[in-house]
């Protein structure tokens, strides 16, 4: 090859470059997959998205949110399964593309990752209602108190700081559900759940008691946060735009959605 044919070839390098940077935003500068497919990490974790045991897929506002998303990058959407110990860790290690899982913007995480936020909640607890240790948020401050938490969940590093008194016991959970075993089975006072799921957790388990009561609970949770879709922070410009303006659309959308989703036939039964 001659000098004018090498540069002519270094130039079309350049330019497919440029326009794959442009077209496929999941970016130039960190990509998990290959130009065509968009890598999702979540897990089940309702009203957010949701998985039917059946068909072997995923559903719910998250996943109208990443097909949407995928439709605008014109890549195929593929899910990783992953959890909150490991989302962020698969992240940055480009096992996929996008956290899907419901994630609050905690200044902890905003350290590592970069969030496309699109709604937002907080948390309430549940107890047994023959646990007369607890009953009210000031309760839970008390060595005799102890809180079930899922490792890797922000409420780990959250509830300490406001309730340092009491005990934390830390598990691994499957996939983003919370250890309400740990509460049925009075291994723990109380349990994290998601304020969307006040009213469903107290229907499908009526010797549940939640903490506040539900509709406090969704007027007032404890630790509000905005949530979001946890990008790596070399994404590419494009890439960002792209899920802000999907977001953007949709969002009024995907409101409407939580809603439906946090019904009690959403949730999933212990075996």
């Amino acid at each position: 090859m001659n000098l004018k044919s090498k540069r002519a070839a270094v130039l079309g390098l350049v330019i497919a470059a440029t326009v794959a940077t442009a077209v496929f935003g999941a970016g130039a500068a960190s990509s998990s997959s290959s130009a065509d497919v968009l890598k999702i990490g979540t897990a089940d974790s309702p009203p957010w998205i949701l998985f039917n045991p059946k068909t072997k897929k995923y559903y719910g506002p998250s996943v109208d949110l990443f097909n949407a998303v995928g439709k605008a990058l014109g890549q195929k959407v593929e899910y990783v399964d992953t959890g909150y110990a490991t989302a962020i860790a698969g992240l940055q290690a480009h096992q996929f593309d996008i956290i899907g899982l419901p994630i609050f913007n905690t200044p902890e995480r905003m350290k590592v990752i970069d969030f496309v936020l699109w709604t937002n909640s907080g948390n309430c607890y549940v107890a047994l209602k023959k646990n007369s240790k607890v009953n009210k948020l000031a309760d839970f401050n008390n060595p005799d108190v102890t809180m079930a938490v899922q490792v890797g969940a922000s409420i780990q590093t959250d509830f300490p700081k406001k309730y340092p008194r009491a005990k934390i016991k830390s598990l691994q959970s499957q996939g983003a559900a919370p250890v309400v075993q740990e509460v049925l089975s009075g291994r723990a006072d109380i349990t994290d759940i998601d304020a969307p799921l006040a009213y469903k957790y107290t229907s499908v388990y009526p010797q549940l008691k939640t903490i506040p009561p539900p509709a406090t609970c969704l007027a007032h949770p404890d630790f509000p946060h905005d949530i979001g879709m946890g990008i790596r922070k070399d994404s590419s410009p494009q890439f960002r735009a792209t899920l802000q303006s999907v977001v953007k659309k949709m969002r009024a959308k995907l409101q409407k959605e939580i809603q439906q989703y946090s019904a009690p036939k959403y949730i999933i039964l212990p075996k």
